[in-house]
């Protein structure tokens, strides 16, 4: 293979790449709360990196709908890879007490919660930018870029919205959102969606059996292996490399 043909395959997979990782952020799930009694969690959101390399959440800040520079809420922040994700409680106090005061926090509620079973979640705070309502919202996480003059904006780069009939209406079960916008309530063995631990709850349950349980796969978001993997491939063959094989 001669320099220029050399030189134009590697441009050519230098695009695929920087392509296949336009987008570095997603958020794929979301729990909305608000019904009658407690409901063993704040509303949070999922933010899974799907770019390259690794990204940090304490760039990213949060708002819903308005999308307001004055409004939004700096991400904590967590250091993740391709596929990694962190749920964010959208809260601005670290110690609320909510369904159980034994609870303390809200993370460490969250924790007892969804990682009795051994799993291991990052899990931090919006530190604002506003509830997600029940009857149809949009959640954004975004960056902030300094205008001058003291006037910030808030520059949006994922998004989930749903709809009053996106949410199931046991308040239970999560919105889980595909990298391709897709989305659909949470379910028991689908998509690595789990059960919480009972949790008391006379709003949700019933007089004779007040646990319910929640619905979601917090921190394990289902993601493709990157598109660029299977381009870097085919242009290291175009290239003249020769991919060997374990026994």
């Amino acid at each position: 293979m001669n320099r220029s043909i050399k030189l134009a395959a590697a441009a050519t997979l230098s695009l695929g790449i920087q392509s296949a990782f336009a987008a570095d952020w997603a958020i794929t799930e979301a729990y909305i709360g608000g019904l009658p009694g407690p409901d063993g969690s704040a509303d949070w959101i999922e933010v899974t990196y799907i770019g390259a390399g690794s990204g940090d959440t304490g760039n990213l800040y949060y708002d819903d709908e308005s999308a307001d520079a004055a409004a939004a809420g700096k991400l904590d922040s967590f250091t993740l890879n391709y596929g990694q994700s962190a749920v964010f409680l959208i809260s601005d106090n670290e110690i609320d007490k909510l369904a159980n005061p034994l609870l303390g926090s809200v993370t460490n509620e969250f924790n007892v919660l969804w990682t009795y079973a051994g799993a291991e979640i990052n899990v931090g705070l919006t530190n604002g930018g506003g509830a997600l309502g029940g009857g149809g919202d949009t959640a954004f996480i975004g960056e902030m870029i300094d205008l001058g003059g003291g006037s910030m904006l808030f520059s949006p780069v994922a998004e989930l919205t749903y709809l009053v009939t996106d949410v199931l209406n046991d308040g239970l079960s999560t919105i889980e959102q595909s990298l391709g916008g897709v989305l659909s309530g949470s379910v028991v063995g689908v998509n690595d969606a789990f059960a919480s631990m009972p949790i008391y709850n006379t709003g949700l349950g019933t007089a004779e059996f007040p646990f319910v349980q929640m619905v979601g796969s917090p921190g394990v978001a289902p993601v493709p292996v990157p598109a660029a993997l299977p381009l870097l491939g085919a242009g290291l063959a175009a290239l003249g490399f020769r991919v060997r094989r374990r026994a």
